[in-house]
């Protein structure tokens, strides 16, 4: 459904990865990411080991996936909320 995946992007949280030794794997391991459930899309900076992650983002389950490929996890920051309110006005003259 389209409000749920607008909902969970409204979550971003930031990831150090390392260990990622080439494009490919950083490829790989940003899809198995971006396929974890309450997820909307995961972005891995493969030079920088950035994981930037929108939605609801849980460390365990990236650190799992990691540790199949010898890769560490370690938080950036805490997870914040990018809210934003809309509201249609009807009736203006």
């Amino acid at each position: 459904m389209i409000i749920e995946k607008e909902l969970l992007s409204r979550q971003v949280s930031e990831f150090k990865v390392s260990g990622i030794t080439c494009m490919d794997c950083s490829a790989k391991f940003e899809k198995a990411v971006s396929q974890l459930p309450g997820i909307a899309s995961a972005n891995l900076n493969a030079m920088t080991g950035k994981l930037v992650v929108e939605g609801m983002a849980d460390l365990e389950s990236i650190r799992e996936l990691g540790k199949e490929e010898n890769y560490t996890i370690d938080p950036v920051q805490q997870p914040k909320a990018q809210l934003k309110n809309e509201f249609q006005v009807d009736g203006i003259t």
